[in-house]
């Protein structure tokens, strides 16, 4: 009971904190950086394109009629549910870092790849089936990689790199640049589809690049450690948050008789 109580006191603290305890110190600048980051990025991938549009990439392989078109579609969100699940049971496994890296390197082959044969099957007049059901393939192959990665971290880890005091609110935040990737996708995606066909995934090959760029160099891992080792590790260089936390760890002898303490050995474990 008492460490309810002492969490509802923390909680209303946070509550009143101002917004700009938020960029403070460097460290709590980086943190909001990446969560604005991963805010946007999560919902400029690409998913947002099957998400909301997909019978009209349908279109464009020539999957017109509207029975094949539920089904397909009907087919991808049991299949989404039965990878995020999947998914969720390998964080704690594998690692949050490794998850980011493994999903997004998968959507991006399957993006480019889904793209070329668009192409190809636009240059073959929207004829050619196999590049059709190609085009298929790699759709399922890129929401494998979103949701067995993206979809169990998308919060998750946000969550998890932000201290106590910041949390509620940048949390905040992330949801507002979700929400300003999805209305970009909204306005954009089906007017850009129309007028350009498959040259429009170029920008989201763009993004994905770039995206496994940053979580390789800037996205810690954060599975086993405390929130005061991540606090440790966003106190150093930008460039060092790939690296994995490192701490002193001191070995004490203690005299019982007079008191007092030496340290025998210490060192550095990771």
């Amino acid at each position: 009971m008492k460490q309810v109580q002492e969490y509802l006191l923390a909680d209303a603290e946070v509550a009143s904190l101002k917004w700009s305890k938020l960029w403070e110190t460097r460290a709590d600048r980086t943190r909001l950086l990446l969560v604005a980051y991963m805010g946007f990025v999560t919902q400029m991938c690409g998913n947002a394109l099957i998400s909301y549009y997909l019978t009209i990439i349908l279109d464009t392989i020539g999957i017109k009629d509207t029975l094949h078109q539920t089904l397909v579609n009907g087919i991808l969100q049991i299949y989404n549910f039965v990878i995020a699940i999947s998914g969720a049971l390998m964080v704690e496994r594998v690692g949050r870092r490794r998850l980011w890296l493994f999903a997004i390197s998968i959507m991006l082959i399957s993006f480019i790849l889904w793209t070329i044969c668009s192409a190809l099957f636009a240059q073959s007049g929207n004829s050619n089936h196999a590049l059709a059901v190609s085009v298929l393939v790699f759709i399922f192959a890129f929401q494998l990689g979103y949701a067995f990665g993206i979809t169990p971290l998308a919060f998750s880890y946000p969550a998890e790199i932000l201290p106590f005091h910041a949390r509620q609110k940048a949390m905040g935040l992330l949801i507002m640049c979700q929400n300003a990737a999805l209305i970009y996708n909204n306005m954009v995606n089906p007017i850009a589809i129309d007028a350009i066909g498959w040259k429009y995934y170029l920008v989201f090959i763009a993004v994905l690049a770039q995206w496994l760029v940053v979580a390789y160099l800037f996205f810690p891992e954060t599975k086993g450690y405390s929130l005061e080792e991540l606090s440790d590790l966003f106190n150093r260089p930008i460039m060092q948050l790939r690296n994995h936390p490192q701490f002193l760890v001191q070995e004490v002898q203690v005299d019982e008789d007079n008191k007092n303490t030496t340290i025998v050995t210490q060192h550095i474990e990771s």
